[in-house]
């Protein structure tokens, strides 16, 4: 996907404001809203700016088409410093346990994405917050420039969004699928039967990887039917920041990867300083999800500090980066193992004064193994 900044003049083709104006109507239907004139409004009244993401989605394949997401603009919002939000996020590990699991059960792998999934919030919003589009905007809404709108349903850009969908999504899969989550992660849900487990599933926001047996695959069809999800993705897909291929052959083996956040990491130039090394260190940082070969350099990167900030630093990264684009191939494999003879391994080893702060690490290393040769990090 490319996302187009304001000026750019694609944004004001005929086929991106058709785009825009699909996407209000679709708004309007799934989240009433109510015309106000300004005047009427209490001097303190919370109204909120807005504005459009445009984007080319697909880009260089035959559903390559424009893309437009309209987005409350809560940096304004009155009460955001007050919202203590309660979400449940899916840790990044917990992809992989899906993956994992699949993998031994013999389950399958799928993906959707939920349409406008703020929208699906079952409860509107508990307090009063008005938008006022941009002058421009005025078209897409039949609005005058004395009138602005009041929302009833939580959407993009309102801090507390995230709140009123992560409940609607918590109720949906404890009482529709009938699956418990897991004390380790509250977004991760499991699907247990007398026989064992059916299926498992992991949210983030509108996104949601699942994997189960055809008894399963049924029974989640209700997501589809309640949220107007997206078609699945099968075997193959793009989900929660990672990119799974299926392997088939005796069984599934599964293979994740971040291949396009290496393809993104450049190198940093030795004079860079402090305040454009930390953002390049974030972006790099998401790779050992996938990498766990990375995690040492990527960790005594993010040790780095204003004070010990020096060139030698932005090498150590440097030589990180180089080493993931050079061996960018390396994937992360679940193959399906033998369950008789499954077993758990622990290799630990201690390490003294290996640091700046001259002090002693502990580290342990956990495996699943089998009877055959086969390890699964």
């Amino acid at each position: 996907m490319e996302i187009l900044k304001s000026d750019d003049p694609r944004v004001s083709s005929p086929d991106m404001e058709a785009a825009a104006q699909t996407e209000v109507e679709e708004l309007g239907r799934r989240g009433p809203r109510e015309k106000m004139e300004r005047s009427s409004l209490a001097p303190d009244a919370n109204v909120l700016g807005t504005r459009f993401l445009y984007a080319i989605k697909k880009l260089n394949n035959p559903a390559e088409g424009p893309e437009t997401r309209f987005i409350g603009q809560g940096n304004g919002d009155k009460a955001k410093p007050f919202i203590v939000h309660n979400l449940s996020i899916l840790r990044k590990s917990s992809t992989k346990i899906i993956l994992s699991t699949s993998a031994v059960l013999g389950f399958r792998i799928y993906s959707h994405d939920v349409n406008q999934a703020y929208l699906h919030s079952k409860d509107q919003l508990t307090r009063e917050i008005y938008i006022r589009p941009k002058a421009r905007d005025f078209k897409y809404f039949g609005l005058v420039d004395t009138e602005a709108l009041r929302l009833r349903k939580p959407r993009h850009g309102i801090p507390d969004a995230g709140d009123y969908w992560d409940v609607t999504v918590a109720d949906h899969v404890k009482i529709d699928p009938g699956m418990s989550s897991l004390t380790s992660d509250t977004a991760l849900f499991v699907k247990e039967v007398v026989n064992g487990q059916e299926g498992m599933l992991g949210g983030c926001v509108d996104d949601f990887l699942k994997g189960g047996n055809e008894t399963f695959q049924d029974l989640t069809l209700r997501t589809l039917e309640n949220f107007g999800a997206k078609p699945r993705e099968w075997e193959t897909m793009n989900s929660i920041g990672v990119s799974i291929k299926t392997v088939l052959g005796p069984g599934r083996t599964f293979k994740i990867d971040q291949l396009s956040y290496i393809e993104a990491a450049t190198t940093l130039q030795l004079d860079t300083d402090c305040d454009t090394f930390v953002p390049a260190r974030a972006a790099f940082v998401w790779i050992a999800h996938c990498r766990p070969d990375l995690v040492c350099a990527i960790n005594r990167a993010a040790r780095v500090t204003v004070f010990s900030f020096l060139a030698r630093r932005i090498k150590e990264i440097n030589k990180a980066i180089k080493y993931a684009t050079v061996t960018k191939t390396l994937v992360l494999s679940y193959p399906p193992l033998e369950q008789d003879s499954l077993h758990l391994r622990v290799y630990a080893d201690a390490a003294f004064a290996s640091n700046d702060e001259i002090c002693r690490r502990w580290a342990k290393t956990f495996f699943c193994a089998t009877a055959t040769p086969i390890f699964m990090y």
